[in-house]
């Protein structure tokens, strides 16, 4: 079953440290990705437990409550779709999860 796990950031905060902890009980039964659209330093730490290939960077713009914003953050899910088009996964994907409502 592959899972693709989608977090905004990589900081050190509650929904990164929850994320992590979800996939590290995961047994190998699942086929695990993530994908993300802002660096930061949380990316070694994931990397400890999920392979180099299995992690998906596309700069994408956050939500803010305004007009301009709305396009921004649209065009950021074309953006991403073509990404994932482009580097087109092997298998389906069983499920989708998004760690926040600000992706």
């Amino acid at each position: 079953m592959k899972i693709l796990f989608c977090q905004p950031t990589m900081q050190f905060s509650g929904s990164e440290n929850s994320l992590y902890q979800l996939i590290k009980t995961l047994d190998a039964d699942y086929d695990v990705s993530l994908f993300y659209s802002e660096a930061g330093p949380f990316y070694q730490k994931i990397s400890l437990i999920l392979q180099p290939d299995d992690i998906y960077y596309s700069k994408s713009s956050k939500l803010k409550r305004n007009f301009r914003s709305f396009f921004e953050f649209f065009y950021s899910f074309i953006r991403t779709y073509v990404y994932f088009k482009k580097n087109d996964f092997k298998e389906k994907l069983s499920f989708v999860i998004v760690n926040t409502l600000m992706f």
